[in-house]
């Protein structure tokens, strides 16, 4: 798959950067900051680079097809990532949340204050 970036690998190359930066893209709160197709192409590329074990990289493609509007796929990655277990635990009882959300068609998005 050809794509316009390369990702950037932590340390000891197993955790990418990518998702965290397509998460942000998918959850802030802000509309001009997002961007749902972007980030499912490239948390596609995450969830490949990663052999699809990371539950992190897993949920980040389950906020960007919610952020797409595709929320048939959200659900379906999301309980992919629910099935490994470091993610709960890594994340917290929160991340169920989530599934709630995209069954019922909504978007994940936090809520980071008012804007000075």
């Amino acid at each position: 798959m050809a794509t316009r970036f390369r990702p950037l690998f932590i340390s000891k190359g197993i955790m990418p950067v990518l998702p965290s930066l397509r998460l942000f893209s998918v959850r802030c709160p802000r509309d001009d900051l997002r961007s749902g197709a972007r980030a499912v192409e490239e948390a596609r590329v995450a969830c490949e680079l990663t052999e699809w074990n990371m539950s992190y990289c897993l949920g980040t493609l389950a906020a960007a097809y919610a952020e797409a509007g595709d929320f048939g796929e959200a659900v379906r990655w999301h309980r992919k990532a629910l099935e490994i277990p470091d993610y709960v635990r890594q994340f917290g009882e929160k991340v169920r949340d989530r599934l709630k959300l995209y069954e019922e068609g909504k978007s994940y998005r936090e809520d980071w204050g008012t804007t000075p």
